[in-house]
C-alpha cells in the first residue's frame, strides 16, 4: 500500500464512512487479539480491508465520471482510442460520448479464468516475468480500473465496442461482453476491419487492416457515420458469452486468427519466422540490432501480436543458445544479436 494512494483514498471519505472504517478497525484487532492470531495476519486482513475500500470508492468515482454520457464507446488499445477520439472531437461529441480504453493485448499471455480475480492476478505474474523490463504496468491495478469503468456504465447507456477480426480484439470482446453479462445496455459492435474494407477497398491494392489501430481518424469517422449496425440480440450476447467461457478454459499463452477464427497455438509459434528473418537479414555473419529484427517479422506477420510478444520469443531463443547477444537485455534497443546455427 503506497502512502501517498492511502492518503487519496482516506481523504476522500465521508466523516460518517471513516468512522465507521475506524470502528470496524478496531473491532477486527479486538477480536484478533482474543483468537491469539498473530500479528502478521492481522496485517494481511487490514490490507484486505483497505483494498475492499479502494475499490468501492474507484468505482464510485467511476459512476460519476461516467453518468453523464449518451454513448460510451469501448476501444481495445491507445492507438484506436487515440483515432477514435479525433474522430469524435471532428463529430463535436467528444463531450457526449466517452471512450473506455480495455488496453491489455488479449492475444498473448494466458486468459484463464481471466474473470476471476484468481485468474488476472496469473495473468499479471505472468506479464511480469515475460515482459520484466517492459515500461508498462502489467499489475492487477490496470484490470481493476478497466473493470470499474465497465461496471461503472448506466443501464440506459448504449455501447459501441470496436474490433477487427484480429485474435486481440476479437478474445477482448469476448471477455467485455462476459464482464457485461448481467446488463440490460443495448449494446452495438462495430467490425472497423470489415467495413473499412467494405468502404474502401481499392482493386488494385492488396491491403488487410490487421487491427482497428491501423484506420486513420477520418476513415474511423465515416465507419462510424456510415455503420447501420443492429444491437446484439439476446442470442448473440449469450453465444459470445460461451465463447469467452470456452476461451477462459485454454491454458496456451498465445492465440492467433486463422480464417476468422481465434486459435490457441504454442507460444513458440513464430520462433522459426524468427530465425528465418534473422537470416535473411545477414545475422550469420553479424551482429545487427535486435529492433531491427524485430520489426522486420513483425512487417511481416499476419497476426496482432505486437513487438513485445516477438521480444520475448528473441530472449527465449537466446537462452537456448540460438542467438548470440551483444549488450544489454534492458530493452531491445540496447542489444544486437547474431544467428549461431
Amino acid at each position: 500500500m503506497e502512502l501517498e494512494s492511502m492518503k487519496k483514498t482516506i481523504s476522500s471519505l465521508s466523516e460518517t464512512d471513516a468512522k465507521s472504517l475506524l470502528l470496524l478497525l478496531f473491532a477486527k484487532t479486538n477480536q484478533w487479539k482474543q483468537m491469539g492470531k498473530a500479528d502478521s495476519e492481522l496485517a494481511m486482513e487490514i490490507e484486505k480491508m483497505y483494498n475492499g475500500l479502494e475499490r468501492a470508492i474507484q468505482e464510485e468515482r467511476s459512476k460519476k465520471q461516467i453518468k453523464e454520457y449518451e454513448r460510451i464507446h469501448i476501444v481495445f488499445g491507445a492507438s484506436p482510442a487515440g483515432s477514435l477520439r479525433v474522430a469524435l472531437k471532428t463529430m463535436e461529441l467528444e463531450h457526449k460520448e466517452k471512450i473506455i480504453v480495455f488496453g491489455d493485448m488479449l492475444s498473448i499471455g494466458p486468459v484463464y479464468q481471466l474473470h476471476t480475480e484468481e485468474g488476472q492476478e496469473k495473468r499479471a505474474n505472468w506479464m511480469l516475468t515475460a515482459f520484466p523490463y517492459d515500461e508498462e504496468d502489467w499489475r492487477i491495478s490496470g484490470y481493476e480500473k478497466n473493470l470499474h469503468e465497465i461496471t461503472a456504465i448506466n443501464e440506459n447507456q448504449p455501447i459501441t465496442i470496436w474490433c477487427s477480426n484480429s485474435a486481440h480484439e476479437q478474445t477482448a470482446l469476448r471477455f467485455v461482453l462476459f464482464l457485461l453479462k448481467e446488463r440490460k445496455n443495448q449494446i452495438q459492435v462495430i467490425n472497423a476491419a470489415d467495413l473499412h474494407e467494405a468502404l474502401f477497398k481499392k482493386k488494385d491494392i492488396e491491403y488487410q487492416v490487421l487491427h482497428t489501430g491501423e484506420i486513420p481518424p477520418e476513415k474511423l469517422q465515416i465507419i462510424y457515420e456510415k455503420n447501420n449496425g443492429k444491437n446484439l440480440t439476446k442470442q448473440d450476447r449469450e453465444t459470445l458469452e460461451q465463447e469467452w467461457l470456452s476461451l477462459a478454459e485454454t491454458k496456451t499463452c498465445l492465440r492467433i486468427s486463422i480464417e476468422g477464427m481465434i486459435v490457441s497455438a504454442d507460444e513458440a509459434y513464430f520462433d522459426k519466422e524468427i530465425i528465418e528473418t534473422a537470416r535473411e537479414l545477414g545475422m550469420l555473419d553479424e551482429f545487427k540490432k535486435s529492433a531491427r529484427l524485430i520489426g522486420q517479422v513483425l512487417g511481416e506477420c499476419e497476426q496482432h501480436i505486437g513487438d513485445s510478444f516477438i521480444e520475448y520469443r528473441l530472449r527465449k531463443l537466446i537462452e537456448k543458445d540460438i542467438f548470440e547477444v551483444k549488450g544489454s537485455l534492458k530493452a531491445m534497443r540496447f542489444y544486437s544479436v547474431r544467428l549461431k546455427i
